[in-house]
């Protein structure tokens, strides 16, 4: 930096490599400095790379997330809370490349809180909770009133208006992975647990949606299940989220997806995808990057 003493006149600006301001009566002439303080480190961008399908999937689920997070509030919103856990989980690995139009579909936190969490697995059927259901069918004609009946009464930590959301996606298994654009269907519902209401499920839209993309609600040997119809050709993750209250004081369980099949998945977490991941952003890879854990 240097202080300019000349007949010219006060100026300011950038000329060549220098940058020029006044101070205090004063014209000071500094060096532009043009290199960027980016290094992009192996630590440094494993961090950043770990985000990319976190942030695509929640362009997906964000509907279904709104009030999936305990102590939402002020500025704290569910995209926050959605990043913050699901950093934790074993990271998905896309190229430069993929990060502007790809996300694969994987077991993310979609709901977090203090609730005991609903137990359920994922077969080739679909998946199976531990809500007992008793002899109740679910059907397009199950009202409302049938179904909180039926979880009231043989579920004791469920309470009347407590709330029971059903999280789906599904993603083709013929498609092009590597270029296809967002091509996950999404669909949720929640329904609030009132004997008072008496609207049958069919006639709820978010219910049929759940239809659309290949999903349905079944009582699979006296708990709640959920149905997959076209297993074959795409990937579903299913998850249930049992809610209660509104607002900041809104308790929920934790839950996480489960997926019904997890070939792609696993192809984006091996060690392999990451380094091809971290080399499409000419990340300055440590010497045994090759041996380096996908951590």
């Amino acid at each position: 930096m240097a202080i300019l003493k000349s007949g010219l006149g006060i100026f300011s600006g950038k000329l060549g490599g220098l940058r020029a301001w006044e101070s205090n009566g004063k014209t000071i002439v500094a060096t532009v400095n043009r290199n960027a303080k980016n290094p992009k480190t192996e630590a440094q961008m494993k961090q950043r790379v770990k985000m990319n399908n976190i942030l695509n999937i929640y362009k997906v689920l964000k509907p279904a997330l709104q009030e999936n997070f305990e102590g939402i509030a002020g500025n704290r919103n569910a995209a926050t809370f959605f990043r913050k856990y699901n950093l934790m989980q074993k990271p998905v690995w896309l190229t430069k490349r993929n990060a502007w139009n790809r996300a694969v579909v994987a077991p993310y936190i979609v709901s977090q809180g203090i609730i005991t969490p609903i137990e359920y697995s994922m077969s080739s059927d679909g998946l199976a909770s531990n809500i007992e259901l008793d002899t109740q069918d679910i059907t397009e004609s199950t009202t409302v009133y049938d179904l909180a009946s039926t979880i009231l009464m043989h579920n004791e930590n469920w309470s009347a208006g407590d709330t029971l959301q059903v999280v789906a996606m599904r993603h083709s298994l013929k498609q092009d992975i590597p270029t296809s654009i967002f091509d996950i269907g999404m669909a949720s519902v929640t329904f609030t647990l009132y004997k008072s209401d008496h609207q049958t499920l069919a006639s709820i839209q978010e219910f049929n949606r759940l239809n659309e993309i290949g999903v349905t609600m079944v009582n699979r040997d006296g708990r709640l299940g959920i149905g997959i119809s076209d297993s074959s050709d795409y990937i579903y993750a299913l998850a249930l989220v049992h809610g209660r209250g509104k607002g900041i004081k809104r308790l929920l369980s934790t839950q996480s997806l489960v997926l019904s099949e997890t070939s792609i998945y696993d192809s984006y977490t091996s060690s392999e995808q990451m380094i091809e991941a971290l080399k499409s952003y000419k990340t300055n890879m440590e010497p045994d990057a090759y041996l380096s854990p996908s951590k």
